[in-house]
């Protein structure tokens, strides 16, 4: 029996706006009186995500970073997994491809070594902004993700030299095909998931997950029953073949899926 719903922000639960639609409010609410469990699985950062839980007003687990920190419903951090000093040093090294930009999550800060307004428009509904300093002077230690934005080809390279180099001391992974994140090694949405789960005495196959990306890969294939995106990536959808593939984060799709599912039955 499903007792809890995990789910991905950006591309799956938000809208073309980047916010949580009306329609997917009233069903989550309604999902909750009926005494389902919320969690947000987001590669955003805490202080990012509780703007969006405050505003849902709804008691509601908190995966952020792509699983780097855990909050519990009344915001306290009941996990958290940084990048060691040393690995964050050296891919400060590596740089960024031509083009690319790199970005740094230190806690509830966000820092970028050149200005990227159009990153802005996700974070429109939050808030939540950036601060700029020199590359040489970009922070190492407290850092939950590294990630980088730019063209999909060039990426696939740093991708491949930073599996190279680092093995399975850092967990990387594309949330989006602009978009390669980077975090400790072990850390997943999925590993987070399974924090959230024992604190709340539940089993993954009491669990839904919904998700779009590649970093939604290994929590989708750990819960009971779940579902990709239709605007989901290809290589998501190949990954996991027999999930059935929903419509759009445009259309509300994952309210209207759990609306069908739990609500009309």
């Amino acid at each position: 029996m499903i007792k809890a719903v995990v789910s991905d922000l950006d591309g799956t639960l938000l809208n073309a706006d980047h916010t949580v639609g009306e329609y997917t409010q009233r069903v989550l609410k309604e999902l909750t009186q009926q005494g389902m469990k919320l969690i947000l699985a987001s590669g955003r950062p805490w202080a990012d995500v509780e703007v969006i839980r405050q505003k849902l007003a709804m008691e509601i687990f908190l995966i952020t970073c792509n699983g780097a920190r855990v909050h519990d419903r009344q915001g306290h951090c009941i996990y958290r997994h940084d990048i060691p000093e040393n690995l964050v040093t050296e891919l400060l090294v590596f740089g960024s491809p031509a083009g690319a930009k790199i970005n740094v999550y230190q806690d509830d800060l966000w820092w970028v070594a050149e200005e990227n307004p159009s990153l802005l428009k996700f974070h429109a509904d939050s808030g939540f902004s950036y601060k700029v300093t020199p590359h040489e002077q970009l922070p190492t230690e407290h850092i939950a993700k590294v990630f980088w934005i730019g063209d999909n080809e060039a990426l696939k390279v740093l991708e491949q030299q930073l599996n190279d180099h680092f093995g399975d001391s850092l967990s990387i992974a594309f949330s989006l095909p602009i978009c390669l994140e980077v975090m400790a090694g072990g850390v997943s949405k999925a590993q987070a998931l399974d924090v959230v789960l024992q604190a709340k005495g539940l089993a993954f196959d009491q669990v839904i997950g919904f998700g779009d990306g590649l970093n939604d890969r290994l929590m989708l294939s750990a819960v009971g029953q779940a579902a990709i995106m239709a605007n989901g990536a290809d290589e998501l959808k190949r990954a996991l073949p027999d999930l059935p593939v929903i419509g759009s984060n445009t259309e509300e799709a994952v309210a209207k899926y759990l609306d069908q599912l739990f609500l009309q039955s």
